[in-house]
């Protein structure tokens, strides 16, 4: 190797150490700091960059950009085509996000057995989201045939993955007997959790029913409420 040689390979392994590469690690942290400080447009560059290098969670990202608009121009049909790839890299929030474009309708003709499809994938994955969706198509009929018991068993799913919709959706099966019977009290307990956590509709939804209720059935409610969710609390630190 002559001089001229090893001079030319010593500024290039030096030209490595100064050009910052821009993998998709770094893209993706670029991205996450924008977003974090509301920068869209930024966000939007450095997801594309490292969506545009298969990593399913900018690809994820970027169809909820182009789903809400943020950054580069509300696009339903684009928000779809990125969901997808993530979607089939087997990411749960990409597949959950397919399957509600597929039951709204948004930049895809609307397919409830392609949503309970994408639903199912992500539940299949503990996606609370996923679970308490697909419970709703359980509920409804909409892509299966209707089973008030399977959507009710997705319910409680949701609920233990954190759906705070889930809580409610417990709250009126029990309230209306659908997938089991009939039983205030244990009503009262879901909704007494949902709206613990912020749920609007679970305070709307109970006031008819908890103005029925005795004073014990409700201290029964909140007694059953707060069993729950201790049990929940410590089977969530013993698997840790």
């Amino acid at each position: 190797m002559n001089k001229t040689t090893r001079a030319v390979l010593a500024a290039v392994a030096l030209l490595a150490l100064v050009v910052p590469a821009f993998g998709e690690d770094s893209a993706w942290e670029r991205a996450k700091a924008a977003f974090a400080r509301e920068d869209y447009a930024q966000a939007a560059k450095w997801t594309r960059i490292a969506a545009e290098q298969g990593l399913a969670a900018a690809q994820n990202r970027l169809g909820y950009f182009y789903d809400r608009g943020l950054g580069v121009r509300q696009d339903h049909e684009e928000a779809v085509r990125w969901y997808r790839q993530a979607a089939l890299r087997g990411l749960a929030r990409g597949q959950y996000n397919v399957g509600l474009m597929y039951s709204t309708g948004r930049g895809v003709g609307r397919d409830d057995r392609e949503a309970v499809k994408w639903f199912r994938r992500a539940a299949e994955q503990g996606y609370a989201l996923a679970n308490n969706n697909l419970g709703m198509m359980y509920k409804l009929g909409r892509g299966v045939r209707q089973d008030h018991g399977e959507a009710l068993r997705l319910f409680h799913l949701a609920a233990e993955g954190g759906s705070v919709m889930a809580l409610t959706n417990l709250g009126v099966a029990y309230r209306d007997g659908l997938g089991t019977r009939r039983d205030p009290v244990e009503a009262a307990k879901w909704y007494r959790l949902a709206d613990k956590r912020g749920d609007l509709r679970a305070k709307s939804d109970s006031r008819n029913l908890v103005a029925t209720m005795t004073a014990a059935q409700l201290a029964e409610a909140e007694r059953r409420a707060e069993e729950w969710l201790a049990d929940l609390q410590a089977r969530q630190g013993g698997a840790q």
